[in-house]
């Protein structure tokens, strides 16, 4: 029905166009109807010329249509085929030229809603293409890494230069970086991911500000390392100060002379004899104690070697457990798959087991069935050790602060083990402070999960 109407008026103008031909066939062997002829021949030129026209106009039409749909430089109006016959047509036009515009003003409405919602976010996000481009990056890129806006990425690398390997990332990565902002150092916790859309590679980096909620953490660790100093020290330094003052009472008169020796009877001497005995001790606890602290501090560089785990288990279980058996100890041993390997250093790794294994044995002392469990399993990328026990726990208001040094629940080791022997630090509360310290040393973490009476999982996670 659209084409009917240029369909017959194709039509009329082709049969005119036939029978002007005919004349001129008939005419053109009539000598004397040359001049007839000859203007039956330009009709016929100018109907051939004015079909062409015709035909042309509607392509012509046609041809504006889609150029608009291709250059976006479409509205509602101005597309229309001229010729009425097309009216239909014009209409049909009309309608899709309306809903692309629509569609258009649309997603040109919600990129722009977007844009706003990625400006006010504070994770820092730049997203750069295969040619090194920046086709996006938001205000806080911008403010917290005091970058201007730039179209190149190498700008980018040059003010941050631990961003130049990212666009050769293969898969998603992880990492802190350090920038200096105002002569201040701040550190970025940073997720570099490459992504592939319809043949085109771009990378997406977020950034996010961790140097406050890192100096919260640390001024925290330091209140509460504070704390426990505090403590152990007037532990030691109360009964010290006490003593001291009585012994020097029983020794001086009461206007600070010292006495003779005539006036200090054997019961006295007893006493100071108690006092001093007492305070050799605390002293030498003390001083332990200031060397545990030293040891914190002094924890070697790991020498990481590629090592089978199952080798680490057997001098671990023979060094905690000697070979000794026990009728209520069930020990379970799993390495899955039992070829698994770690690269780590063997010695740190084994004081880690160590103090675990130790906290474990003592922590299942009481139990009528004891139960522990030495495992390793890959979890993903990830290699997993774990202790398991099912000892007497560690309850809600102490689990947040048994890696907190010098934090402990015990006084000796279990079953008389020497604490040199163990190579461990035995009840001073440093065990698995040194533990997290040495993981972190490896690029890892410990983690703990307790349920009292019931199971205790401590996690080394590499």
């Amino acid at each position: 029905m659209v084409y009917k109407r240029f369909s017959v008026l194709v039509i009329i103008r082709i049969s005119l166009m036939l029978i002007n031909m005919t004349l001129i066939a008939g005419l053109v062997t009539m000598p004397n109807k040359l001049f007839t002829s000859i203007v039956l021949i330009l009709i016929l030129f100018g109907q051939i010329y004015e079909l062409l026209f015709y035909v042309n106009k509607t392509n012509r039409s046609l041809s504006n249509f889609l150029d608009a749909l291709k250059d976006k430089s479409y509205s509602s109006g101005n597309i229309e085929l001229v010729d009425k016959s097309f009216q239909s047509l014009n209409q049909s036009f009309k309608t899709i030229a309306k809903s692309i515009f629509d569609s258009q003003i649309e997603k040109e409405a919600q990129s722009h809603l977007l844009k706003l919602i990625i400006d006010k976010v504070q994770t820092g996000i730049l997203l750069t293409d295969q040619n090194n481009g920046v086709i996006l990056m938001n205000q806080s890129v911008l403010n917290n890494l005091n970058l201007k806006y730039k179209n190149s990425f190498d700008y980018i690398t040059k003010e941050i230069p631990a961003l130049k390997d990212a666009p050769f990332v293969k898969k998603e990565i992880k990492k802190i970086i350090e920038v200096t902002i105002n002569h201040n150092k701040q550190q970025f916790l940073t997720y570099i991911t490459p992504i592939k859309l319809i043949d085109k590679s771009y990378v997406l980096i977020t950034f996010n500000n961790i140097q406050e909620e890192l100096d919260k953490n640390e001024v925290q660790s330091w209140q509460k390392l504070l704390r426990t100093l505090s403590h152990e020290i007037m532990n030691s330094v109360t009964p010290i100060s006490s003593l001291a003052e009585t012994s020097i009472n029983h020794i001086q008169k009461e206007n600070k002379e010292l006495k003779g020796i005539d006036e200090i009877d054997v019961n006295v001497l007893e006493k100071i004899q108690k006092a001093l005995t007492t305070i050799e001790r605390r002293s030498s606890g003390l001083y332990d104690f200031v060397n545990d602290f030293r040891k914190l501090a002094k924890i070697p560089d790991p020498v990481k070697k590629e090592f089978f785990i199952q080798d680490l288990f057997d001098t671990v279980v023979e060094l905690i457990f000697q070979n000794k058996k026990q009728e209520n100890l069930n020990l379970n041993v799993k390495v899955m798959p039992k070829e698994l390997s770690l690269n780590a250093d063997f010695k740190l790794m084994e004081q880690v087991l160590i103090n675990l294994l130790i906290n474990a044995k003592d922590a299942t002392s009481q139990k009528k069935q004891i139960q522990i469990e030495l495992r390793a399993f890959k979890e993903k990328n990830n290699t997993l050790i774990q202790v398991v026990d099912n000892g007497v726990g560690i309850s809600t208001t102490k689990i947040d602060q048994i890696f907190i040094p010098f934090f402990t629940t015990k006084e000796t080791l279990p079953d008389g083990l020497s604490a040199e022997k163990a190579g461990t630090t035995g009840g001073s509360g440093i065990g698995l402070s040194l533990s997290r310290q040495i993981m972190l040393l490896h690029g890892g973490n410990i983690s703990v999960q307790s349920e009292p009476d019931k199971e205790t999982v401590f996690t080394l996670r590499f």
